[in-house]
Order: C-alpha cells, then structure tokens, then sequence
C-alpha cells in the first residue's frame, strides 16, 4: 500500500504551516499589485482630456467621508484634475459634499428608491478580507451607462470606488504604513451647504443620532448608558435627536424613553435631502454624540466636537486610527474633533466643557 500523501496544510517547516502562510503571501502580493495597478489607473486619469464620472457611491458615510471624497479632493488639487472635469454620482443630498471636487452631482435617489438603492448594496459581490474580489455590479455598470447619456458623452473616464478599495486595501488590510492613504488623500472640513432647507432647530444645542450595532449591542446597560448621556446633555442645553428610522441591516434604531428631555427632527428629513440636512444639524451643534460607526465621523468633517460611544471593540482599527488622526488636524485651533469611548468610561458630569 503507497503512503498517504502529506496534505500541504499540514506540511510545516520552522514551526509554522507553509500550507497556510504562503496563500496569505500571495494575497498580499496580489493586493500590492493591484494598488499599483490602481496608482497606474490614477495617472491615467489625470492625464485624459475626458470628463471623469467619479462613482457611483452607494456605500457607507464612513468610507466616503475618510476615504472616497479625501481622494477626490487629493485628484482634483495635487492630482492636477480641473474639478469641472469631474461628475460625482452618490446618493441621499449629498450635493454640498461634492461641490469642490465636481462640476456637477448626480444623485441616484433621484432615479432610484431607497428601497431600490437598498437592494443594490446588498446585492454586491462580498468584500472580502483581502478586498481583491469586490466586482463591478451591473447596476454600477447602469448607472454609468445612464450618465454618460445625461452628460451626452460617448468618452469618459470612470473612477469607480473599487480602485479607492484596491489601492488603500494593503493598510486596512495587511499593517502598511498610513502613507499608503495619506498619499493619495487630501483631508478637510467639508463645504458648507449653500441652500439649507427649513428646519425647526433650538438656537443652541447638542445633536445625538444613536443606535445599535454588532459594536453597541441593544442592551438594558447601553440603552441606560445612552439614557444617561443625553440627561446629562439636557442639564445643559437642549438636545437634538437625529436619525433614521430605518437603519441598515443589523443595526436598530434607538427609542427614547419618553421621559427623555429630547428634539426629535427625524420627522422632518427626507431621503433626498437627507445628508445635507444632518450635516447641517451636525455641523451647527455644540457636540454630537453618536454610536461609534461610519456617520460618527461626520461630525470633524463638519468641525464639531463628536464623542462615539461603543461596548465591543469590533471594529477596523485601521479606520479608528484614520478618523482620530484627522480630528486632531481639520480644527484650527488644534481642538481634539474626535473621541472614542466605551460607554463604561464615561463619567459625563459636563459634555460640554
């Protein structure tokens, strides 16, 4: 009888199991190679005379704000793109945010549902770890078909968010340098918005969009730890609520107790103007208070103090790094714009001093 051939994952040399780390390797060779690739395309761009459509985004607030628009406002300035060449294409009002770096926005909400622009998201590839295999999505495809009809542009150039993901994923992914991204991104305040809409606001006050998530779970202790906070906060000021009353999936809205001295303006959002609107609110607060996640780093990129609450650390610390960074740089006068916190730490005796 021949011998039973030695499975490579169990072939080990110098203690360790080659059979696992050289795929691993490879991976990250692979994911070297394709930020060069996505560095090469950059250049590309950069160099046509044709119009860029720059999208579209349908993703997180998180990752556009840290990441998505501070590469647009590096291509547009250092990367010697006329921001007039550009066309921005997101979703939910967020016109003001694109104002600098495009010669004009399109918003899919516009042509879409959010029940439609839902569905589409969660009917993309999966991310993986790696972030090589994140595909192009037909309704991607369709909508970039659709604006070049809009602008009457047979040539254009398209810079799709899977080359943002190819060419920053060694640093969230693989430990690199935070060059990897402060290369090719360029980090600030963002515009303020020209035309606000009518909203019923208190003069002065703090704004809080809570809710829970895989990192603020919905428990008797963070629901009164969250209940504590926005007391604490009403001692001083009056206190805004903000929020959707859908969040995405995994993630539950929270329910003031009634008792709770608070604003609720979700009543008067409306999908399409729906960030515009809660970056103004934001960005006029004293301090915003927010369950750790991507909407929380709204608050540095409008230049108010924001405070994000968690329980469990579950998540990318790569971006947590990126966000703390950046709220010690984009105020002025050298105020810390961002902190993190355990909602176990906080002795919130006076939130706003």
């Amino acid at each position: 009888m021949s011998a039973k051939p030695t499975s490579p994952r169990r072939f080990r040399g110098r203690g360790r199991t080659l059979g696992v780390i050289e795929p691993r390797r490879l991976k990250k060779r692979r994911a070297l190679a394709l930020r060069w690739a996505s560095v090469r395309r950059l250049e590309k761009i950069a160099k046509s005379e044709q119009p860029v459509l720059a999208g579209p985004w349908v993703g997180g607030v998180g990752m556009e704000l840290l990441y998505w628009i501070p590469l647009l406002n590096w291509l547009t300035t250092a990367g010697g793109v006329d921001p007039e060449r550009v066309v921005a294409v997101s979703r939910g009002g967020a016109d003001p945010w694109y104002s600098e770096v495009a010669g004009r926005y399109i918003d899919l909400l516009d042509t879409h549902t959010p029940f439609e622009l839902e569905r589409w998201q969660q009917e993309r590839p999966p991310q993986l770890a790696d972030e090589l295999h994140i595909g192009i999505h037909t309704h991607d495809r369709k909508a970039f078909t659709r604006a070049r009809e809009l602008l009457g542009e047979q040539e254009i150039q398209w810079l799709h968010p899977l080359l943002m993901h190819r060419l920053f994923a060694p640093r969230w992914h693989w430990g690199l340098p935070a060059s990897i991204v402060a290369s090719y991104t360029e980090h600030r305040l963002l515009p303020e918005e020209q035309h606000p809409g009518s909203l019923d606001l208190p003069e002065s006050y703090a704004a809080v969009r809570a809710y829970f998530s895989p990192c603020f779970p919905n428990t008797p202790e963070n629901r009164a730890g969250l209940e504590r906070v926005i007391s604490t906060l009403a001692e001083q000021t009056p206190v805004v609520l903000v929020g959707a009353r859908e969040e995405a999936p995994g993630y539950e809205p929270f329910e003031p107790d009634p008792g709770l001295p608070v604003h609720d303006v979700s009543d008067q959002l409306e999908s399409r103007t729906n960030l515009a609107l809660q970056s103004r609110i934001v960005g006029n607060a004293r301090v915003f208070v927010c369950t750790y996640g991507g909407f929380s780093y709204l608050g540095p990129f409008v230049g108010t103090q924001t405070l994000a609450v968690y329980s469990r650390a579950q998540f990318e610390i790569a971006h947590l790094d990126a966000i703390d960074r950046i709220g010690r740089r984009l105020d002025e006068e050298g105020t810390r714009l961002f902190r993190a916190r355990h909602i176990d730490s906080l002795h919130v005796a006076a939130p706003l001093e």
